[in-house]
């Protein structure tokens, strides 16, 4: 329990985000969720993945094409 608490504070741990937020519509279903480090999650809040993404250093438009998958 104590390193599960260590881990969930690092800012690295990762995090299921939701691709299409609940609080617009999404549902918390397998096909919906997407693995994200704790500080991108909270960065994207309740924007659309896809925006969010496109904004970021990191973008390259091969690993959206295969989130859209």
């Amino acid at each position: 329990t104590k390193l599960n608490l260590l881990i969930a504070n690092q800012d690295n741990s990762l995090e299921m985000d939701h691709i299409v937020s609940f609080s617009n519509g999404g549902s918390h279903t397998f096909n919906n969720f997407i693995p994200s480090c704790k500080k991108c999650n909270h960065s994207k809040k309740a924007n659309k993945l896809e925006d969010w993404y496109k904004q970021q250093t990191f973008f390259k438009n091969e690993i959206l094409e295969k989130i859209r998958k």
